[in-house]
C-alpha cells in the first residue's frame, strides 16, 4: 500500500553551460557592459528594471536574470528570490543592478536599504555582493561599490 504524499515534492535543477562570449569580471566598467543588453535604450527611460549577474569562483558570469520591471521610479524586488536564484546557480558571488528612469545616478536611500539588506542576506550563505550598479542612458552608470556605498 502506498503511503500518501503529505506535502509537495520541490526538485531543484541545474544545468550549466560554458558562456565563451563573457569574460570574468575584473571591474564594474566589465559588470556595466555586460548588463547593459538587459536594459534597452528604448525602455531605459521609462520603467525601472532590477537585473542581477551571478559569478563563479573565479568571477566568470554563469548566468544574469532578471527580476522586476516596475514603474517610473521604483521596482520592487523579493530578496527570497534573489537569494533562491544564487543558490540554485551555485554563485560565489553577484553582481546587481537597477536604471533610473529619472537619468540621476544618485543612489536613493531605499537604494542604499536594499543594497545592504541583499549584503547581509547573501553573506549568511557565504555569498558576496560584489557591486549595485545604477544604470542610465547612454551607457552612463554608478557603482555603489565604486563609490564607498558598499
Amino acid at each position: 500500500m502506498e503511503v500518501p504524499k503529505l506535502v509537495n515534492e520541490i526538485k531543484l535543477t541545474y544545468t550549466p553551460r560554458k558562456l565563451k562570449r563573457w569574460s570574468y569580471i575584473n571591474a564594474s566598467a566589465t559588470a556595466n557592459s555586460i548588463l547593459r543588453s538587459w536594459f534597452p535604450e528604448k525602455t531605459i527611460n521609462v520603467q525601472e528594471t532590477f537585473v542581477a549577474l551571478f559569478l563563479n569562483a573565479q568571477n566568470e558570469v554563469i548566468g544574469v536574470h532578471t527580476f522586476a520591471t516596475g514603474g517610473v521610479s521604483w521596482v520592487n524586488v523579493d530578496l527570497r528570490l534573489i537569494m533562491a536564484v544564487a543558490l540554485k546557480s551555485l554563485a560565489v558571488s553577484i553582481i546587481v543592478a537597477h536604471n533610473h528612469p529619472s537619468g540621476n545616478l544618485q543612489p536613493s536611500e531605499a537604494d542604499k536599504d536594499f543594497t545592504k539588506r541583499i549584503k547581509e542576506a547573501a553573506g549568511l550563505f557565504q555569498i558576496r555582493l560584489l557591486d549595485h550598479l545604477i544604470v542610465v542612458e547612454g551607457g552612463v552608470f554608478l557603482s555603489m561599490c565604486d563609490a564607498g556605498y558598499l
